[in-house]
Formats: structure tokens, C-alpha cells, sequence
């Protein structure tokens, strides 16, 4: 499914990550078009603007109210995006250390000792 950004719209002026299309409408955003480039798996901080069109999968009556004309959308500000996220990120870790994964970028034969070292960066 595509959705174009009207002048006027929640959206326009709002970042992917704050719009939180996933958890508010069920759908992922799988592409954006601004100034006839197309941009697939845009970043979470990508701004959207009027006239700019994304593509969307998800469940389908989730995403079939974003097209409803009378529908108003409740887009959360940038500091209630940004909150969410740090929520998600701290659950996203007390479920690695339940299940002993290791932090990203942590060696995983010593993420669990007292001298775990960050993994060398590869180039």
C-alpha cells in the first residue's frame, strides 16, 4: 500500500520514528519518494514533507485507516517519540540479559565476565 503526504497532514513535518507507523497503524514503512528519489528501508529519522509518498506493509484494516479521509491521526511529538524509543531500547536489553545475549557490539565469549571488552570494529 502507498500513502501520499498531503500539505496539511499529522504527518507532514513529523519523522517516521515519531508517526511510530508500526505501533499506532500496524505497518512497517518499506519506502519513501521525496523530490522523485525513492529510498528503500528509510531510516526512522526520515522527515516526511508534503507531497512525499510511502509505501507501507502491515495488517490490513490497521493500514486502511490511514486512508480514510475522516480519520485524524494522533501523531506524538518528537519528545514522546523519543521517550518511547529509549523504552523500547531498555526492554529490547532486559530481554538480551534474560536470554544471556550479549549487548551488540559485546564479544560473546566474555560478555558475560566482569572484563567483557568491546568487540574490535570491523572496516
Amino acid at each position: 500500500m502507498s500513502l501520499s503526504v498531503e500539505a496539511g497532514s499529522p504527518f507532514a513535518g513529523k519523522t517516521i520514528g515519531a508517526v511510530d507507523f508500526k505501533g499506532s497503524f500496524g505497518c512497517l514503512v518499506v519506502a519513501h519518494e521525496h523530490e522523485k528519489l525513492l529510498k528503500m528501508k528509510p531510516s526512522r529519522n526520515t522527515r516526511l514533507f508534503p507531497d512525499d509518498r510511502i509505501w507501507l506493509v502491515g495488517e490490513t484494516t490497521a493500514a486502511q485507516a490511514l486512508t480514510e479521509p475522516t480519520r485524524t491521526a494522533e501523531v506524538p511529538d518528537e519528545e514522546t517519540a523519543a521517550a518511547t524509543s529509549m523504552t523500547m531500547e531498555r526492554a529490547k536489553s532486559r530481554c538480551r540479559t534474560r536470554l544471556g545475549i550479549p549487548p551488540p557490539g559485546l564479544s560473546p565469549s566474555v560478555a558475560g565476565t566482569p572484563q567483557a571488552k568491546r568487540a574490535p570494529e570491523l572496516s
